[in-house]
């Protein structure tokens, strides 16, 4: 190879160098080059964090990903600025859709996609009940029939701890002590205080207490029911400013928002801002009562149908209806009539009471879905 080859090989290889260097660094900064509009973009990005792992993830029509067995999070980068149509599937699972913006050097976040199961198990846990209660750690649970028999249970073993009676009707549960083992009923002005960690059966005591079941209160936020109306306290003028008329007032698990809302309506709060009130849901039929699921869902009973749904208000917000049926773990099915529902929300597990049978689901999520 003579000196002059050498040398136009070497001049071509600098040219190419100072060509492609500029896009190479151009490109590593995040970059694109948008044909449509013809023009220098920077790329955005979106992460997810779904449950269950190993779903798979969509975005737009030329990008699909799939999460894991080990992990439930996703980071897809180098994406245009535009809106892309993101779903995300699992077999046995219901679909989930949105339509999100990608912004210039930004990344989009959807920090909680919970699939929700298309066949959810039910067994009878209690037959011939009126009403029940879970302990605050989801550990014991206290029936009653319409005769006024209660018993206290293991909510896992189902084996029977104890029982005692009361001729009262309408009982509602005042107060849960788990560290004294103290369960304290009301029954109109009447308090009955029954002690479980005594050996033999419990003897209900009438005792007098001053009612403030009707406070919700944790961090720095504290609210009253009163008659269908919200109160929120105001530390300033040490007095409750009226809120918002609605049924009850609901922290989600992290204590970061609550849900409160009233027979048409379901609406938001920030702990960090709670005059801010930003509606979820309104509808033509009765909300009954509502959930948290985790963080991210809710749970409600609509007019004897119960629901799930996400509580991201972006394009349009995803919600699964369970029906006025479900299925047992002997694949029969059974129909609801104006069920009274409530979610464990440790173990992921939903109560429900129709035709004076409770039943209870397998869970409806992982525990560790916060």
């Amino acid at each position: 190879m003579t000196r002059k080859i050498r040398l136009i090989i070497f001049i071509s290889l600098v040219f190419l160098y100072l060509l492609i260097s500029p896009i190479l660094i151009v490109y590593s900064l995040g970059y694109r080059v948008d044909f449509v509009n013809k023009k220098l973009v920077g790329t955005g990005g979106i992460y997810l964090k779904i449950w269950p792992q190993q779903s798979q993830i969509s975005v737009g029509e030329k990008i699909n990903k799939e999460t894991s067995l080990f992990s439930n999070e996703l980071l897809i980068q180098g994406l245009l600025p535009k809106t892309y149509k993101i779903t995300a599937k699992k077999e046995g699972y219901y679909d989930w859709e949105k339509d999100l913006a990608v912004e210039n050097q930004q990344v989009t976040r959807i920090d909680n996609i919970t699939l929700i199961k298309k066949d959810i198990s039910f067994e009878k846990s209690k037959e011939k009940i009126s009403g029940f209660y879970l302990s605050p750690t989801r550990t014991l649970i206290l029936f009653w029939d319409f005769e006024g028999q209660f018993s206290l249970a293991n909510i896992q073993t189902k084996i029977e701890i104890n029982s005692f009676s009361l001729p009262f009707e309408n009982i509602s549960l005042f107060s849960w002590d788990e560290n004294a083992k103290v369960i304290t009923l009301k029954s109109a002005n009447t308090y009955f205080s029954l002690n479980y960690n005594k050996t033999g059966p419990i003897e209900p005591e009438e005792t007098s207490l001053q009612d403030q079941s009707n406070l919700i209160t944790t961090g720095k936020l504290t609210f009253k029911k009163d008659n269908n109306y919200i109160y929120l306290f105001n530390p300033e003028k040490a007095e409750f400013d009226q809120f918002y008329q609605a049924k009850d007032v609901i922290f989600s698990p992290d204590k970061s928002k609550f849900l409160f809302y009233n027979d048409h309506e379901i609406l938001l709060g920030e702990s960090k801002a709670p005059d801010q009130k930003n509606f979820l849901m309104r509808f033509a039929e009765k909300v009954n009562k509502c959930f948290w699921l985790n963080n991210y869902y809710i749970i409600f009973d609509l007019a004897g149908k119960i629901k799930i749904s996400e509580i991201d208000t972006r394009y349009k917000i995803n919600i699964v209806d369970l029906g006025e049926k479900i299925k047992l773990i002997n694949d029969d099915i059974v129909e609801l009539k104006n069920p009274e529902i409530f979610f464990d929300e440790i173990n992921k597990k939903l109560y429900i009471l129709s035709k004076a049978i409770l039943f209870v689901s397998e869970p409806l999520t992982d525990r560790n879905n916060k």
